[in-house]
């Protein structure tokens, strides 16, 4: 990605300066989550499934032909559950992983202590996720790993979501992402709304709050 954004070739390295126009300190700290490596830089690794260690993102791409560079650079963001966005003048990353919360809001610090509450549609429930992915040990055949959750299968029937494994290329990562994707809709249902004052310019995309 960072390879991408810098590249004067291929990349969009000829209008952005990385020093300038770059968060690279949260790249950086995205791309060592990414590796699964320890406080000192060694690879640490997440279970790939078959009794040995990966990375818990990798990116095995063929970018063949143009396309919107933001386009392109969201679809890799995809990859490790974020997304890119402008802020301050600064292209920067988010990612969605362990982080401590950024905000506490509550009746105090919220205009007229309000907070509007509204469920997440039903219709967009479901209860198996289906996941396409190159499997690398076995010549990089199209396979599917698939995450279902019982209870829900048994309450409404089979409702599958079919995700596109985009760089995925072990059954590990994509089995982490059925789960990330399954979980997601089954525990976050629900959308808060609120106003808050000057504190609120302190929280970015993608940060936890209370």
């Amino acid at each position: 990605l960072y390879d991408l954004l810098t590249n004067t070739r291929y990349g969009i390295g000829n209008f952005l300066d990385d020093t300038e126009d770059i968060n690279v300190f949260n790249l950086y700290k995205i791309a060592r989550y990414c590796d699964a490596v320890d406080n000192n830089g060694y690879f640490v690794g997440i279970p790939d499934g078959l009794g040995g260690l990966e990375p818990r993102f990798s990116a095995n791409l063929l970018i063949n032909q143009s396309d919107s560079a933001f386009e392109i650079i969201n679809q890799i963001s995809a990859i490790f559950n974020g997304n890119a966005f402008w802020a301050n003048g600064v292209l920067d990353f988010y990612s969605d992983r362990p982080v401590k919360p950024a905000a506490i809001f509550n009746n105090s610090n919220v205009f007229d202590g309000y907070f509007n509450y509204q469920d997440v549609s039903k219709a967009s429930n479901f209860n198996c996720v289906s996941v396409q992915f190159q499997d690398k040990n076995n010549n990089f055949t199209i396979k599917n790993e698939v995450i279902e959750d019982e209870d829900g299968i048994r309450k409404d029937g089979k409702l599958i979501r079919e995700v596109n494994g985009r760089g995925a290329t072990s059954r590990g990562q994509a089995r982490r992402l059925a789960k990330y994707v399954l979980y997601s809709n089954k525990l976050e249902r629900e959308i808060v709304y609120f106003k808050a004052g000057l504190e609120a310019l302190m929280v970015n995309v993608g940060d936890i709050i209370e």
